[in-house]
């Protein structure tokens, strides 16, 4: 389970654009909306996650875990 956990977590820290500097608090378009995510291995489960324009990330693993942040 700490497996899938992590390599979801891996998965929105990639998709996170680097700072560039300006205060522009607009996240990028593609990154915008709701994310599903299945994994399998060791361990296995499922992974909703919304994603704001402003970057405020909210969601669920496995109906278990609850997931906030931010992604600048």
């Amino acid at each position: 389970m700490r497996k899938g956990i992590y390599l979801f977590l891996a998965l929105v820290i990639v998709a996170c654009s680097s700072d560039d500097g300006d205060n522009n608090n607009t996240l990028s378009p593609e990154y915008v909306g709701t994310w599903e995510a299945l994994y399998s291995g060791d361990d296995f489960g499922d992974a909703l996650v919304i994603i704001s324009n402003t970057g405020d990330v909210t969601g669920v693993v496995d109906e278990l875990y609850q997931v906030t942040g931010t992604l600048k």
